[in-house]
């Protein structure tokens, strides 16, 4: 896990499914939260996971989020027509080649780990899933702070040490 502090996350993706999302002006777009949900799993527990972000998204408007799902095995009308029922208002990237998963090597395999706090140059500074977990919701805020009062990154001495559930 830790071998992902410090690493550039690559978007492999030219555009997004999104239900008429726009970053507000005031945003900190160099600070961005992105959960990736792979292929494996429960496709409907995992988006009824992208509704409990409202909450914690709901508390911090200055950074953007991100999600990507890997939808090689899900079929994309009835997805998107979930998607915009959920009016989910944040990008969505739609991955039907699996591009995000060979663009970064070596994620973690357990979902819990799927989330990340990147930086203005889109490296990794926390690792897991503030769902849930208050303390690691604490955390992605304080950080979030710092790397706001930094201009979107933090000396290499303040890159936090992954943290599960």
């Amino acid at each position: 896990m830790q071998d992902l502090i410090g690493k550039r996350i690559e978007f492999p993706f030219h555009s997004a499914w999104s239900n008429d999302s726009v970053l507000p002006a005031d945003t900190v777009a160099s600070i961005t939260i992105l959960s990736y949900y792979n292929a494996e799993g429960c496709t409907p527990c995992r988006l009824k996971e992208l509704a409990m972000w409202r909450g914690p998204m709901s508390e911090q408007t200055q950074i953007r989020y991100l999600y990507v799902l890997n939808t090689q095995n899900i079929a994309l009308k009835e997805l998107k027509w979930t998607l915009e029922g959920m009016r989910i208002d944040h990008p969505v990237y739609l991955d039907t080649a699996g591009l995000f998963e060979r663009s970064n090597p070596g994620l973690p395999t357990n979902p819990v780990f799927h989330t990340f706090l990147l930086d203005r140059e889109n490296r990794v500074v926390l690792v897991g899933s503030p769902i849930g977990n208050p303390k690691m919701w604490e955390l992605y805020k304080s950080t979030i702070a710092r790397l706001a009062a930094h201009g979107g990154t933090l000396p290499d001495k303040q890159t936090k040490m992954p943290l599960g559930q």
